[in-house]
């Protein structure tokens, strides 16, 4: 019987034991990932930082192309307002038989003053088309 009784209060204090080692060990975990939660928020505001700069980046070029696509459509209904000025214009000269080449330079001087020098613009005048 004194066996019995001297091992309940050692299984007693092992058990406590343990629990107190595992305590610690726990508390130490629970540490451990605090800490790479903290990392892991400190990465991710670094993450949302950098996207923030890429989105504001795009968003800028994106403006800016839309800005070059209007301005290539308005120079594109000039030359079909131009195209169809000269076609008209020479029908006139045929019926007439005379020469029009006066006539289109002016329209084509005062295109050129309407649309204040865009890149298609240029081109065409470049390329003669």
């Amino acid at each position: 019987m004194n066996k019995r009784k001297a091992i309940l209060p050692i299984m007693i204090l092992g058990t406590g034991a343990l629990s107190l080692v595992y305590k610690i060990w726990l508390y130490k975990r629970i540490k451990e990932l605090e800490h790479k939660t903290k990392e892991l928020a400190h990465y991710h505001n670094d993450f949302c930082l950098v996207q923030g700069k890429c989105n504001k980046s795009m968003d800028e070029q994106i403006i800016n192309i839309q800005e070059e696509i209007g301005s290539v459509y308005e120079h594109i209904e000039g030359l079909l307002d131009m195209q169809e000025t000269k076609y008209t214009d020479e029908k006139e000269c045929k019926k007439e038989n005379s020469y029009c080449d006066k006539d289109l330079e002016k329209q084509n001087k005062q295109l050129s003053k309407k649309q204040k020098g865009g890149k298609l613009w240029h081109m065409y005048q470049s390329q003669k088309i």
